[in-house]
């Protein structure tokens, strides 16, 4: 996930922007994440040593976000 959005300061976050926070300010709001589609509970995994930040979501089914683009594709013709 590259989005989600922070209930906390009811702002969309980028995964490089969140990154880039203060360490307090991340915990501060890593545990009020949710997918910007669905409302599913979101997480933030910082960078490790092989890795880079990123988002991920417990997603809701029917989530827009998880659903493949061809089937979207699928439904507008």
């Amino acid at each position: 996930m590259r989005l989600v959005l922070c209930l906390a300061d009811k702002k969309e976050w980028k995964v490089d922007d969140f990154n880039s926070l203060a360490r307090q300010e991340i915990n501060l709001r890593r545990s009020r994440l949710v997918c910007i589609a669905c409302g599913g509970k979101a997480y933030f995994r910082r960078s490790g040593r092989n890795t880079r930040p990123s988002f991920w979501a417990r997603h809701i089914a029917g989530c827009k976000v998880v659903t493949p683009t061809w089937s979207a594709f699928r439904y507008l013709q």
